[in-house]
C-alpha cells in the first residue's frame, strides 16, 4: 500500500521501524505484507510453515528452522505421510543426528511399575500388550485395546494409507494381518500376493512390496535380512518381519495370533535393535540361527533358547 502511495524505501522503513535493506529485499521478492497506515509491520510468513501435523513441505520447514535457530538445536519428532522416518537421511544428509525412540523394554516396564522380575503373568502381560508407555496407565482389557486401536489407526491411516495412496485399505490390512500372524517366519511378497489372490483380495506383487516397505518405514514392523555366517555375507532374500510393538498388532488381531515363542523371539529382536545392534536372521550351512547381532563389525549369534556363540 505504501509503495502504491509513492513512498520511498527509506520512508517505508522509517514508518515501519525496519531497516531499509529489509524492506527493499521483501519488496523485490514480493513478500512485503503490511496493514493499514500506522499498524505494526507484519513479516511475511511462508505458507509452507503452517503449524499443522501435515505441512506442505516438512523438509523445507526443517531446513528453515535449522538455518534460523542460531546457537540452538532443532528437534523433529515423529513422522507423517509427507516425511517418513528414513527420508530425513536423504533430505537432511549431514545436517542431523537420528535418535530412535523405542517402546519400553521389559526391564523398563518393570521399573516403571516398581515390579521385580520373575512373575510369569507380568511377562505375559508385556508380550500381549506391548511397551507403549501410555498403556501402563490404563487397565488391561477394553481401555487398553481402545488406546492401541487409536494409535494403530493413526499410524496406518496417516502414514501408510496416505503415503502409498492405497486404493484398498482392506488389502493393506490383510498384508498387515498376514505379517502379524507370521512373525519370525520368512515372508515372500510373491507368495503373499498369491495367498491374497486365493483369498479373494487381488493385490499385485509390486503392491505388496510397496505396502511392506511403507510398514517398515512407518516403524510398524522391523525387517531383518538373512546373514550367512560361513560366507560372511548378507542375503537379499528370505526376509523376516518383526513387530516394533506387539501391543499395536494385538489391537488388530484376528484369530489366535502369534504363539508365546514367537512373541518372545519378537521381544528379543526389538531389544537387540534398541541396544544399537544391526540385527539379521542367520544361517550356518544347514543350521538356523535366530539372530546375528552385529556391533562395531563383530557379530554375535543368538541361537535357540537364547544361547550365545562367538
Amino acid at each position: 500500500k505504501m509503495g502504491s502511495e509513492g513512498k520511498s524505501i527509506r520512508e517505508m522503513a522509517r514508518e515501519l521501524g525496519r531497516g531499509p535493506s529489509t524492506v527493499s529485499r521483501e519488496v523485490r521478492r514480493g513478500l512485503f505484507s503490511a496493514g493499514a497506515a500506522g499498524t505494526a509491520y507484519k513479516p511475511y510468513r511462508d505458507p509452507r510453515l503452517r503449524s499443522a501435523s501435515n505441512v506442505a513441505d516438512p523438509v523445507y520447514v526443517a531446513s528453515w528452522a535449522h538455518r534460523r535457530a542460531r546457537g540452538l538445536s532443532t528437534f523433529i519428532s515423529g513422522s507423517n505421510a509427507q516425511l517418513l522416518s528414513d527420508e530425513l537421511a536423504t533430505n537432511l544428509a549431514g545436517r542431523y543426528a537420528q535418535f530412535r525412540v523405542w517402546p519400553l523394554s521389559y526391564a523398563e516396564s518393570l521399573a516403571l511399575r516398581g515390579l521385580a522380575p520373575g512373575d510369569p503373568a507380568v511377562l505375559r502381560d508385556y508380550l500381549d500388550w506391548g511397551g507403549l508407555p501410555q498403556r501402563f496407565a490404563l487397565e488391561p482389557g477394553p481401555e487398553t485395546m481402545t488406546y492401541l486401536r487409536d494409535v494403530f489407526a493413526s499410524v496406518v491411516l496417516r502414514d501408510i494409507v496416505q503415503r502409498v495412496r492405497a486404493r484398498s485399505v482392506a488389502g493393506l490390512e490383510a498384508v498387515i494381518e498376514f505379517a502379524q500372524e507370521n512373525l519370525s517366519r520368512v515372508l515372500s511378497p510373491k507368495s503373499l500376493a498369491g495367498y491374497l489372490r486365493a483369498s479373494g483380495r487381488a493385490l499385485s506383487t509390486d503392491t505388496v512390496y510397496s505396502y511392506l516397505g511403507a510398514m517398515e518405514r512407518s516403524l510398524l514392523f522391523q525387517r531383518l535380512r538373512r546373514y550367512d555366517v560361513r560366507g560372511k555375507r548378507v542375503m537379499y532374500r528370505l526376509d523376516k518381519y518383526y513387530a516394533t510393538d506387539l501391543g499395536l498388532l494385538a489391537s488388530k488381531r484376528i484369530g489366535s495370533g502369534p504363539g508365546p515363542g514367537d512373541k518372545l523371539e519378537n521381544a528379543v529382536c526389538v531389544e537387540l535393535l534398541a541396544r544399537g545392534f544391526d540385527v539379521f536372521t542367520g544361517s550356518a550351512g544347514s543350521g538356523e540361527i535366530d539372530f546375528v547381532a552385529v556391533k562395531d563389525g563383530a557379530p554375535a549369534r543368538a541361537g535357540p533358547g537364547g544361547r550365545r556363540a562367538g
